[in-house]
């Protein structure tokens, strides 16, 4: 197996005495009462108009807060979170170059959760149904002493690019630049997921969001693919008989892995599950047609699916 470190996850470290209270009133997420270092909280951060600028997986080590998302967005959030902060006494690091982020297995988990130390972060997901091992991402911090990739098991590397894919097959949604400001957190089956506290009070996007649950039907989910085609994120999906003259959703995360594109896609529920139509990504004709199916919880319902 390859022990090619992947590069597009980044860490941003969150500090000072009011880091909890200014993240809790950012974040979709509650940020209180953590319960122990190995917790991790899904959450986004949305603009006003409840679209996702950013998604994070955050846990709490000593007396900082650690928000894992993708590397390329880590300079936008800062600059935005700095906007925000007024006179709050945080200050917000990019540690994305800090550290070697590399995929591993892990022993078997049920829930997310994290390992955390001086020596290094391990964010380790839920276990696919039927295998033994947990997909996990190992951040060891690059340190005058450790400049190397450090010395882990071979037996636990796994191949490239396997945390994305176990993040797709379990459902777990996350912003690119691509599609910054294109979904809504139920679009990317947040609410779903634990990624939304809706008893927390306001955060920017707050109302929206809200209205979107309590008053409003969710016609999109986020549904999974698998294509022998290059997909990007942010590519336009279309059905196939009906060639509707707009795309009906948008690809939303796409991992090229053993040969297959393994994708997330914002969908219609109707077409996609009830319908079972097929889609593709040309709205003239396509020979890859493809049908979508649900994650592994309840797409159809509402509230966390996961609690």
């Amino acid at each position: 197996m390859s022990n090619q470190a992947t590069n597009h996850w980044g860490i941003i470290q969150v500090t000072g005495e009011d880091a909890e209270t200014f993240l809790h009133s950012q974040l979709s997420n509650s940020i209180r009462n953590f319960k122990s270092p190995q917790e991790v909280r899904l959450a986004a951060y949305c603009s006003a108009k409840g679209r996702v600028m950013g998604s994070f997986f955050i846990w709490r080590y000593a007396d900082a807060f650690y928000l894992l998302c993708q590397a390329e967005l880590i300079g936008k959030l800062i600059q935005r979170f700095n906007l925000f902060k007024l006179r709050s006494k945080c200050v917000f690091s990019d540690l994305s170059t800090e550290y070697l982020y590399q995929t591993v297995l892990t022993p078997r988990q049920e829930k997310l959760v994290a390992e955390t130390s001086e020596s290094h972060h391990l964010l380790i997901l839920p276990c696919l149904e039927s295998n033994a091992h947990s997909a996990g991402l190992r951040m060891t911090p690059l340190t005058p002493k450790n400049t190397n990739q450090p010395q882990i098991n071979q037996l636990l590397l796994a191949p490239p690019y396997y945390f994305e894919y176990a993040l797709q097959q379990l459902g777990i949604a996350y912003i690119t630049q691509t599609t910054y400001e294109q979904f809504t957190v139920q679009n990317m089956n947040y609410d779903l997921i634990g990624g939304v506290d809706f008893n927390k009070g306001c955060y920017p996007g707050q109302e929206i969001v809200a209205r979107s649950h309590y008053l409003g039907k969710i016609k999109k989910r986020a549904l999974l693919a698998t294509t022998n085609q290059e997909v990007k994120p942010g590519q336009d999906l279309w059905l196939h008989a009906d060639n509707p003259h707009e795309p009906v959703g948008v690809v939303i995360n796409a991992c090229r892995f053993e040969g297959k594109t393994y994708l997330l896609v914002e969908a219609p529920l109707q077409e996609a599950i009830e319908e079972k139509k097929q889609f593709c990504f040309n709205q003239t004709n396509s020979d890859d047609t493809f049908y979508l199916s649900a994650p592994p919880y309840d797409v159809l319902a509402k509230g966390n699916q996961l609690a």
